[in-house]
């Protein structure tokens, strides 16, 4: 058992492991809405793991959908889920006990085993990271690192740490990346060296077209990241809001480096009067994206009605979302072979926005 006290933050770990994924900014009490009746489709995280589609809404509630199953099942767990996350194949959940301590269950032959627990008294959780070797605890203070063996490593955060509500999170050999998404209050990326507890703030305009300076559409609210496909070291970060008008597009990171690496314009119907408007100026509105994953050789990029397949030269192919079927309140596809496609009304907690999709990795 290994133990770390620094700074009133406790992490217990009773067994080696490998666990992440992310869970809202703020302290644990509040990571969690009130139950109310209408409230399923508010999903604010999806995952597939043991042959079962597994999801979170934003009130705790845990449950599942088979891909050829008819009824969607409420999961029994101890306590409120704060996240849920995917690692080797596995899925882990982090929830809260009664005493505000949070404990990560791993679910193993039906039942939620607790392989840590953690108190947070002086700070409060932001985000937790799954990396297949070691899980990645970010504060409002600190970066801890705790690996399979059960190791654990703790650096106070330098520079500007996370703040807003956490939409995604990545890892990779040496940092943390966690994304915020305050819909029509914009969001960004945020990059943590694990290493030094280094974190800084990325202008995902790049040098040439920096958020400072100009409006840019990948500059705005972060709804995924995933690795670049093909470019090791580079990452993908997928923009999108709609909120009266659409905006939106996909950065691409690698290493300092940051650039557009995708921006589609288009003029929405409710937009269509201005057609006058539209040829003269261009384009009102960019495409908004709210996922990205790789897929293989290719990164995938869904928007409202539309899957955009990227080749290693960046060429896109679009295709129409495939045709959902509604499972317990839940609108979800499980027609393509490798993802599930599953539709969430949680964007609407921050802007003016109906149903999202969000894309899901087997």
């Amino acid at each position: 058992m290994s133990v770390l006290v620094k700074n009133r933050f406790i992490f217990v770990c009773l067994a080696a492991f490998a666990c992440g994924s992310n869970i809202q900014a703020g302290d644990a009490s509040h990571q969690t809405e009130p139950a109310r009746p209408g409230q399923v489709s508010f999903i604010s995280q999806a995952i597939f793991a043991d042959g079962l589609l597994w999801l979170r809404s934003d009130s705790g509630e845990l449950s599942t959908i088979a891909p050829d199953a008819d009824e969607r099942v409420l999961q029994p767990i101890p306590e409120p889920v704060l996240s849920i996350c995917k690692s080797q194949g596995r899925i882990l959940a982090l929830t809260e006990h009664s005493n505000n301590a949070l404990a990560l269950r791993l679910r193993s032959d039906g039942e939620w085993l607790e392989k840590a627990s953690v108190a947070s008294r002086d700070e409060s959780l932001t985000a937790m990271v799954c990396a297949d070797d070691a899980v990645y605890l970010v504060t409002d203070k600190h970066v801890v690192t705790l690996d399979v063996a059960g190791h654990v490593r703790s650096k106070p955060l330098l520079g500007e740490p996370p703040h807003g509500p956490v939409s995604s999170s990545y890892a990779d050999q040496a940092s943390v990346y966690v994304g915020i998404n305050a819909g029509e209050w914009g969001g960004g990326l945020f990059r943590i060296d694990v290493a030094s507890g280094q974190s800084i703030h990325i202008d995902l305009g790049g040098k040439e077209q920096s958020c400072q300076k100009a409006k840019n559409p990948v500059c705005g609210p972060v709804t995924g990241i995933a690795a670049m496909p093909g470019k090791p070291g580079c990452i993908a970060v997928s923009v999108g809001l709609v909120h009266f008008m659409t905006s939106g597009g996909i950065a691409e990171l690698c290493g300092d480096y940051a650039s557009r690496f995708y921006v589609q314009g288009f003029t929405s119907s409710l937009w269509a009067s201005l057609a006058k408007r539209q040829s003269e100026k261009g384009s009102l509105e960019t495409v908004a994206f709210f996922g990205v994953v790789a897929d293989n050789d290719k990164l995938l990029g869904v928007a409202v009605g539309h899957v955009y397949a990227f080749d290693g030269h960046g060429k896109a192919t679009e295709n129409e979302l495939p045709s959902m079927k509604l499972v317990g309140g839940i609108r979800v596809s499980f027609s393509h072979a490798g993802l599930v496609f599953v539709m969430t009304d949680i964007n609407q907690r921050r802007s003016v926005s109906g149903p999202v999709p969000m894309i899901v990795t087997r």
